[in-house]
């Protein structure tokens, strides 16, 4: 079996090719295009809670031998998560961090 090279293959699969490397080229130029637009953007974020639900369910029991681990239920829970969408640029980003803020007041 002889092992084709790029200039013996059939004209319909080298423009294919062709159009990929060109929306390759294209995509790389919007993704530096956009990055650039995101850095120079003045951002308007609009803050929201986000959590992440993780439903519970039941690990099943591995087998018979000396080692046996019985099934058990592992419980729900939920991850704290907040999202921020910039309204000029589209940015979005997600955070689990949490920053604790000591509120004081006075008593009367």
């Amino acid at each position: 079996m002889v092992k084709q090279t790029l200039t013996q293959i059939e004209p319909e699969a080298r423009k294919l090719r062709d159009m990929v490397d060109e929306l390759r080229n294209q995509l790389a130029d919007a993704e530096n295009s956009l990055e650039g637009y995101v850095d120079r953007c003045p951002h308007n974020f609009n803050v929201s809670y986000d959590p992440i639900h993780h439903e519970g369910y039941t690990m099943p029991a591995d087998g018979a031998g000396s080692d046996y681990r019985p099934s058990f239920y592992v419980s729900p829970r939920t991850e704290e998560r907040w999202k921020r969408e910039c309204s000029r640029c589209g940015l979005l980003e997600y955070t689990t961090q949490v920053e604790q803020e000591v509120h004081r007041k006075p008593k009367w």
